[in-house]
């Protein structure tokens, strides 16, 4: 007897293995970024609104009767001075090197970011960070200098809650103030009068872009080191500004063209500095040394200049005058 006819199985089919591979690896994705989102949410991160009570370590001074600095005590060789005391192609040119969408973000540029991520997988390392200038700030002031990709991504957030907290303005502010700059100074303020001898307010175009292209690498780029390459970063600088059209072509070649001339301060804190310590040892008992340090006091004394140098000089000869004779 012939057997029946078959009949088709109306059972659903079996996914295919693809198939089943694919859905639990969605799913273990799922996962892992569920983790990592509730991990993000919990994460310790320091409070942004610390930055309103923000003071930085400042330099303390010791001031003679006609106002001429002494000595200088200092953890950091900074002077904190607002905004409006900085001038603004000294703004710009920090902007147009370091964030040139510094004033479109929200704190993490994704282009930017895009851009690093290509070039660290071609060159397989990390050889371009593509922090934005806030992503700087939040890694200086809250977090340690590591290239995790956890402190990435803790960088990032409390770059968009800084962003959140503060103005433009006062974000480059805590930022111009805040910069290590080389030579053991801090903030545009100390390393201009410390460079050029003038304040960051009175900087010319050519001393910005030199002045702007320290802020990557200040031992490396620095003028005094390095004069040659302070110039090409320089010209880099300027370079940068004339694309984003904070100057005009000619104005970055005119520019290009001064040469590098740095007339950095001496110490004075071989001046009088048995006169110094015995004004400190009045002073760490009182205020503490910390304090000395770190709070950027003005000490006036009835010390004179002119008088010290002279005594100085007339001690000098005296000696020499002293050896000869015997």
């Amino acid at each position: 007897k012939p057997d029946p006819p078959a009949v088709p199985d109306s059972s659903p089919k079996k996914p295919r293995r693809w198939l089943r591979a694919a859905i639990y690896l969605l799913a273990a994705m799922k996962l892992l970024l569920g983790g990592l989102t509730a991990y993000i949410v919990n994460m310790d991160l320091p409070d942004v609104r610390a930055l309103e009570d923000y003071q930085p370590p400042t330099i303390s001074q010791i001031l003679a009767f006609d106002g001429q600095v002494v000595h200088q005590f200092a953890q950091q060789k900074r002077i904190v001075v607002p905004l409006s005391r900085m001038s603004p192609l000294l703004q710009k040119a920090v902007i147009a090197v370091e964030d040139a969408n510094f004033l479109k973000h929200v704190g993490v540029d994704p282009t930017a970011l895009l851009r690093a991520a290509v070039r660290d997988v071609l060159e397989r390392r990390w050889a371009e960070g593509g922090s934005t200038l806030t992503q700087q700030l939040a890694k200086i002031l809250f977090l340690r200098p590591d290239k995790r990709m956890l402190r990435k991504i803790q960088e990032a957030i409390l770059a968009v809650q800084i962003e959140k907290t503060y103005t433009k303005d006062e974000i480059l502010q805590f930022y111009l103030n805040q910069m290590y700059l080389g030579h053991g100074r801090y903030g545009v303020e100390a390393a201009t009068q410390f460079y050029f001898g003038v304040p960051a307010s009175d900087v010319t175009l050519d001393q910005a872009a030199l002045l702007a292209g320290i802020f990557q690498r200040p031992e490396s780029y620095s003028p005094i080191r390095s004069p040659e390459r302070a110039a090409r970063r320089r010209n880099h600088v300027l370079g940068r500004m004339a694309l984003e059209k904070f100057i005009t072509q000619d104005e970055a070649e005119r520019a290009g063209r001064a040469p590098i001339v740095v007339t950095y301060e001496k110490e004075t804190n071989a001046l009088a500095p048995y006169f110094a310590e015995e004004i400190r040892k009045i002073l760490a008992p009182r205020y503490g040394d910390e304090t000395l340090l770190r709070e950027g006091l003005r000490i006036r004394t009835g010390f004179d200049v002119d008088l010290q140098k002279a005594a100085v000089k007339a001690m000098s000869r005296g000696l020499r005058d002293l050896d000869k004779r015997r």
